[in-house]
């Protein structure tokens, strides 16, 4: 499957579009950056997915999810996690999305969002 990937910033101190294009490269290639966050778009037509490298998606029982995958939710349905929703904040438990569109807390499929 091909794949469209795409990352934004704001660039506020530039004079020039030159000038803020070097900005942001900068920062997408200094290791320490947090600039982690990413909008995917397959080329079949599914939904954009936000994905967040400095989060990982893994069972209660560590193993980790596979986005595109069939995982039983707690009545034993299938459902098909095509992408999530990490933690925006440290009450939240962030959402994994189905290949319905649907946001679901991580635990209606025994999951969880840790750090990378």
């Amino acid at each position: 499957m091909n794949y469209q990937v795409t990352w934004t910033i704001d660039i506020f101190d530039a004079d020039t579009p030159n000038e803020a294009a070097r900005k942001a490269l900068a920062i997408q290639r200094n290791r320490e950056s947090t600039a982690t966050v990413f909008n995917v778009t397959d080329d079949q037509g599914g939904p954009t997915v936000e994905v967040d490298l400095e989060w990982k998606l893994l069972h209660k029982d560590g193993r980790p999810v596979k986005f595109g995958e069939s995982y039983p939710d707690f009545r034993g349905d299938m459902d098909i996690i095509t992408g999530g929703l990490p933690p925006h904040n440290p009450g939240s438990t962030g959402r994994v999305i189905t290949d319905r569109g649907m946001p679901y807390f991580p635990s209606v499929f025994n999951m969880e969002w840790v750090q990378a």
